[in-house]
Formats: C-alpha cells, sequence, structure tokens
C-alpha cells in the first residue's frame, strides 16, 4: 500500500481528522510548468536539474525506498511551504522523481477529459537519475539508536511516543511553526519528547517524519501525526522505522493541590512561572466543560483522567486547549537542557527555559597561530562551537540571564595538567574561565557560545606591540618622574642654603 501512497494532509469536514491523500505513481496529476521557487528548491537537490546522489544506502525493496527517498528529499529541501514528495523505481531504483506541491494546491478528476484539473496552487514534477553513497560515518551507533524506536503500527495508538507538561510548552514557545500540519513540524516535534531524547542520549542526529495521517484541530486537546521516520546524521539518512506521535495537552499539578478550577489554574501557573521565570507571557485561564467540546476533543486511545473542565493557556498570542491533571512527583518533571555532539562528544547543558529542547551542537576545531603566540604554548586544542534550533530556525548564541555548563573531553596531551579554558573577546584579550576535571571531561560555564579553548593553565604572554595610548602612557609617567626629580632638587637647594 505505502509503493502507491504519497501523502497531502488533508483536513476532513469535521476538521478533526487529517490523514494522507492517497496517489498513484502512475497517476501523478499534470503537472504546470516550474516556478522559480520550485526550480530553487529542486536545486537543492540537483546541480544539473538531471542527476543526483542521495546520501542512503541503495534501497532493497519497494516499501524501503518509499520510505527512505520520500524522507530524505524532504529533509534535504527542508521546506515549509511546499509538500514534496520522493519516488524511485527500477532494478535498482535509479530512475526517480521529486514533485513539489503547493500548500493551497487544489484539484479535482474531470471525468470528461479523464484527467485531474488544477482549481488553484501547483504541482510540479522532476525527473531525476539518481546514485547512491552509503553511509560509513558513526554507522553503528547511529544504526543501535534507531533500532531503539518501537516500531509502531497505526493500529497501536496507545504505543505512540508523546509530548506533554512543561516539554510542550517550551516546544509551543520556541517554534515558529508548531502547528503538525505544517510541513516539517512533526519532525521538530520529535527532539520535544523526552522519552526519545533519553533514547538517543541528547546527540545530534535529527529525523524527518513522513506524515500519513494524524488528528488535529484548535478545539482539541491534542494532536498527532504518525509515518515512517528517518533517522539523519551529518546529511545521511541511516533507516527508517514507522511511528507515530501525539502533543498532549496536559499540565501536571501536586497532588495535594485542592479541587476546585481556582486552585488547578494558580498550581498550573506555578509551574510554568517556576520553569519559565516570571512575566514569561504565558497565562493560564479557565476554559470551560470538555463536554461542550465537539466529540472529537479528547484523545480516546491516551484517555486523561481530568477534573472535567479545560483551561486555555495563552503562549506568544496562541491559545490552545488543556487539561490540568493532579499527579504525583513522577509526572511534575522540569526539563533540562542536554546535548551531545557525535563528532567531538562535547556536551551542553542548562536550565535556562528559553533554549528549545530540540536544539543540536555543531563544531568544528580550530587553529589560531595569535592565539598559541598569546599562550605561549602548542599544547591547546580550540573548538568553535554553534547551536541551532531547527523549530526556532535560529541559532542560540546568548543566553540572557542562565548559563551553559560546557563539557569538553580532556585530550591525551592535556591530562594530568592544571587546565583552564580561554576565550579571546572582541578586543583581542584572553579570559579565562575555571575548569573542573571529571571522569575525563573538562567542564565549565559560560552564557555564550564562540570559540573556546582548552589548554594547560599558564602565565598568558601578551606580546602585542605598543599602541599610541600606551606610547602617550609611557611619557606620561616619564614627564611625571622628571618633575618630581626637579622638585626635589629645588628643595634640597632652599633649605640647605
Amino acid at each position: 500500500m505505502y509503493k502507491i501512497m504519497i501523502c497531502i494532509f488533508l483536513n476532513m469536514i469535521n476538521k478533526n481528522f487529517i490523514i494522507g491523500g492517497l496517489a498513484a505513481s502512475l497517476l501523478i496529476p499534470n503537472v504546470v510548468m516550474a516556478s522559480e521557487r520550485t526550480d530553487e528548491l529542486f536545486s537543492k537537490i540537483s546541480s544539473d536539474g538531471k542527476t543526483a546522489v542521495f546520501k542512503m544506502n541503495k534501497p532493497t525493496n519497494d516499501i524501503e525506498s518509499d520510505f527512505n527517498i520520500n524522507g530524505y528529499v524532504n529533509k534535504l529541501i527542508n521546506a515549509d511551504d511546499y509538500y514534496i514528495f520522493g519516488s524511485c523505481e527500477g532494478e535498482d531504483y535509479s530512475e526517480c522523481f521529486v514533485n513539489f506541491q503547493s500548500q493551497d494546491y487544489q484539484s479535482k478528476w474531470d471525468y470528461e477529459l479523464n484527467k485531474e484539473v488544477v482549481i488553484k496552487g501547483e504541482t510540479v514534477n522532476y525527473p531525476l537519475t539518481v546514485t547512491y553513497e552509503a553511509p560509513i560515518e558513526r554507522n553503528d551507533l547511529i544504526k543501535s539508536y534507531l533500532n531503539k524506536f518501537k516500531e509502531i503500527s497505526m493500529d497501536e495508538p496507545n504505543k505512540w511516543y508523546i509530548s506533554s507538561d512543561l516539554s510542550l510548552i517550551n516546544y509551543f514557545l520556541t517554534s515558529t511553526k508548531s502547528e503538525l500540519w505544517n510541513p516539517g513540524a512533526s519532525s521538530r516535534a520529535i527532539k520535544f519528547i523526552n522519552e526519545l531524547n533519553v533514547l538517543t542520549e541528547g546527540t545530534n542526529i535529527s529525523y524527518y517524519l513522513d506524515v500519513r495521517a494524524g488528528n488535529q484541530d484548535k478545539d482539541m486537546m491534542y494532536e498527532s501525526a504518525f509515518g515512517p521516520v528517518t533517522v539523519f546524521y551529518n546529511g545521511y539518512a541511516y533507516g527508517t522505522r514507522e511511528t507515530g506521535i501525539y502533543l498532549q495537552h496536559v499540565i501536571y499539578i501536586p497532588k495535594s493541590t485542592k479541587d476546585t478550577k481556582e486552585a488547578y489554574i494558580e498550581a498550573a501557573q506555578k509551574r510554568i512561572n517556576d520553569y519559565l521565570g516570571k512575566n514569561n507571557g504565558v497565562l493560564v485561564t479557565y476554559g470551560g466543560l470538555i463536554s461542550s467540546l465537539s466529540e472529537f476533543a479528547e484523545n480516546i486511545d491516551n484517555p486523561i483522567n481530568s477534573d472535567g473542565n479545560y483551561y486555555n493557556i495563552s503562549i506568544l498570542g496562541k491559545t490552545y486547549k488543556f487539561y490540568i491533571v493532579k499527579f504525583d512527583d513522577s509526572k511534575l518533571v522540569v526539563p533540562k537542557y542536554n546535548a551531545k555532539n557525535l563528532e567531538n562528544n562535547i556536551i551542553i547543558k542548562s536550565n535556562d527555559s528559553s533554549i528549545p529542547l530540540d536544539t543540536d551542537i555543531s563544531t568544528k576545531i580550530v587553529d589560531n597561530l595569535k592565539l598559541k603566540e598569546k599562550l605561549g604554548t602548542d599544547n591547546y586544542i580550540s573548538y568553535d562551537i554553534n547551536l541551532y534550533s531547527a523549530a526556532k530556525n535560529a541559532k542560540i548564541e546568548k543566553l540572557k540571564n542562565g548559563l551553559f555548563e560546557f563539557s569538553i573531553p580532556v585530550p591525551t596531551k592535556l591530562e594530568g595538567k592544571t587546565l583552564a579554558i580561554y576565550y579571546e573577546n572582541s578586543a583581542g584579550k584572553l579570559e579565562e574561565y575555571e575548569v573542573v576535571v571529571n571522569n575525563g571531561m573538562a567542564t565549565f560555564k559560560t552564557n555564550h557560545f564562540s570559540v573556546y579553548t582548552l589548554s594547560e593553565k599558564l602565565e598568558v604572554k601578551e606580546n602585542n606591540p605598543k599602541t599610541g595610548d600606551q606610547i602617550m602612557t609611557w611619557l606620561s609617567l616619564e614627564i611625571i618622574s622628571l618633575i618630581g626629580l626637579t622638585g626635589t632638587l629645588v628643595y634640597r637647594i632652599i633649605y640647605n642654603k
């Protein structure tokens, strides 16, 4: 069935069910002429418009081809304004096409003309000849992460992965496009599921969830998406698992909370404020009875034992309907940012809630001759550190109030030595950070990221040439000394008469 399925989110009449539309590879609708936008997007796949290298294992069967290739082209193009379908055929799966369909695309089948007629929007089909480049880098490790994913069928929604409580607040607060019907949003939401982050040790792998079915509506207490999820690392696709995710709109509060709406609101607001800090712009208010909502409002596959009310949580101008539920401490978890970079095994942690929980670390070892001169040694290692959130579509460069805890593996050449971290500021001066070494990791704290150097703690040599200001300082000191000496001589002459 999946061989003939290409997914488009379609809102059904009741607005409560979103399902993957079906289209056979032999029934691709009549395409319109390519636009500059689709040509631009397609160029990310093929520089010559005819051939491409897909960084993935060559498919061994039709289902694997459908899953992996569709995930690969969507992740590579990374566009929220088009639905993109990739499919390959032939004995070696080298004859492919990539189809772009705009979000506003609508069509109908004209039975007299025996063809699909475009009402609005566009759909453009690009043929392509493909060769495959198998992933090698950390293949076994990433495969081990992939194998930990639960292989879930669409008929087992009670086993789907869930994001809820404060992790979901972080997602809504930091995501530029959070609704799961946005192309790519479901893939970004995966990083906000604590169970999966623990499973993958917070590493900088990424995902594409090719959504084939799901539920969402503004009056619902949850959102869902199901389909094959492809795991990526360093531009390579490593494989696919079928899975489903829920955004379960629930805030947990202490069991000791009084059974009144006012007490529930106060307890939920306190948990949010304790996590985000005061004046965070997130407001909890009473909504109404859940029974007043549509019959699709509640998630019957993952029922919530609520007080029968729903509560409105306003976040960045949007209002979401939430349950507020009393629970023991096992659910009263405060999310903490914890990420690991596979290239260098660098770990970054923080309690600051302003950091999107999907933020990945990218690192690059750099060498700096001026820095080497200032340190007076070549026994050091420097990293250029960058943090990027796909949900926010931005780099995380600095924290206003909080700190990052940054841990670097100690290289062999620095083992057993007294260490420090050095950072060269905008004035060209070295700032020193204290380091704690434990289990082979050197840890320090900072509020921003740039190039940091781990080195043996040394007396820093600033061999800078004297500037004009320095010369004037020396001249001033010499003049003052001369005046002082002259005054002393005059005094002796006068009083020795």
